[in-house]
């Protein structure tokens, strides 16, 4: 199953070019780091625990949006583009890595309705040798109806890392200490009984 994440965005400033904003993790399920990114806007990691699989995320508007929200979800494809890379997608649909599933809305639909909630799912694929699709880009797409035609869109465009397909084995998760103690309690049963009678054999995760 996917896990359950929620990212808050803040709108710092709708007038400037590009318009100030940040995109932050709601807490710490999801790590971040700095380098190559904008200063106040850390790129956020992706990487599985044991047994999950990808990652079903909220973005969530936070405080003034300016009268910017997310489109209808009629429209929801339109809320958030995602490309592999290093640029962000700007002219046209594409969703390789995150997949928009629903705009938040009640049935019926009030007045003025303001949509704050995004969801997409970030599969997170093992793009072989358990790695996963690296660095890449996504275009948050908000929309204000009131604006003129030039101005309705309003794109916002952070980055993030997916570190790790979805399908690990559970030894690619053992940490070095884990495998230290493994291996301390296999030299115990060693002094006590015949390690080749029992054939016990710990594998090495990948890359240790």
């Amino acid at each position: 199953m996917p896990k359950d994440v929620t990212i808050n965005v803040y709108l710092d400033n709708v007038n400037t070019d590009p318009p100030a904003f940040r995109v932050l993790p709601a807490n710490s399920d999801l790590p971040t780091r700095s380098q190559g990114n904008p200063p106040g806007q850390p790129e956020i990691v992706f990487s599985n625990a044991m047994g999950q699989d990808g990652f079903k995320i909220t973005f969530q508007l936070q405080g003034d949006t300016q009268g910017y929200f997310f489109p209808p979800d009629s429209e929801k494809d339109k809320a958030v583009w995602s490309k592999c890379g290093n640029v962000c997608p700007t002219n046209k649909g594409v969703w390789e890595v995150f997949e928009p599933q629903s705009v938040e809305e009640p049935n019926p639909l009030p007045p003025n309705y303001e949509r704050r909630k995004l969801v997409v799912l970030n599969k997170n694929p093992d793009m072989g040798n358990h790695k996963g699709q690296g660095k890449f880009k996504y275009n948050l797409r908000l929309y204000k109806p009131s604006a003129p035609p030039n101005a309705r869109w309003l794109n916002l465009d952070p980055g993030g890392d997916n570190t790790n397909g979805s399908s690990r084995s559970s030894y690619d998760y053992l940490s070095v200490a884990t495998v230290g103690v493994i291996t301390g309690i296999l030299s115990a049963l060693v002094t006590t009984f015949a390690l080749a009678k029992f054939n016990l054999v710990c594998p090495a995760p990948p890359g240790f």
